[in-house]
């Protein structure tokens, strides 16, 4: 028979266990902003967030394609764990961002994701320029700057603020296109989309 004491610690655990417990994918946010659907083909520009990509691939399926291009050689091999995790198939290549092979297809959506502000300047621009050279007519660009934060300390440990709005737009029209809008800023990270 429980005492009102164990009821009262049974209470306590519960309420530790609401604050620690995490509601949905971290990831929910990331996904809903860029609108990937079964069958899309998706370029993902940066491996920094393995898992992220792997959710990506999840919703696009066996029937579309998500490759991720970064320049580490071992980007391959977390892709592949976050993909073993996620259950889904994530593809990979290693190059260099801002110069990607001029021989890969088009696709219906590029995601340039990362942190532009640990890019070098010079490096910008290319990057986006590649990643829009990858779109199919009508394809969309996605660009995510900054980075999560989570955690009862996310204030003190936060990364590098997003660019400011001014230069990711001018970069993103740097590139021609000119139906550029700002998706929203949240815990940290800037969402931007611009129609090829």
């Amino acid at each position: 028979m429980e005492t009102p004491l164990d009821t009262g610690k049974n209470y306590i655990i519960q309420v530790w266990m609401g604050i620690f417990r995490q509601t949905g994918s971290p990831h929910q946010t990331g996904l809903a902003m860029i609108g990937a659907r079964p069958g899309d083909s998706i370029l993902i520009l940066g491996a920094g967030d393995p898992d992220f990509c792997a959710e990506i691939a999840r919703v696009t399926g066996l029937n579309g394609r998500t490759l991720v291009a970064d320049p580490s050689p071992d980007a391959q091999a977390r892709l592949e764990a976050a993909g073993g995790r996620a259950g889904s198939l994530v593809e990979s290549l290693v190059t260099p961002l801002h110069r990607l092979p001029a021989d890969l297809p088009r696709f219906d959506v590029a995601i340039v994701s990362g942190v532009l502000a640990e890019v070098p300047d010079a490096e910008r621009p290319g990057l986006i320029r590649s990643a829009v050279a990858a779109l199919r007519s009508g394809g969309r660009l996605i660009v995510v700057d900054g980075r999560r934060r989570s955690g009862l300390l996310s204030g003190l440990r936060a990364g590098p603020a997003p660019l400011p709005e001014s230069d990711i737009r001018r970069l993103i029209e740097a590139t021609g296109i000119r139906a550029v809008r700002s998706l929203a800023i949240v815990d940290g990270i800037a969402y931007w989309e611009g129609r090829h």
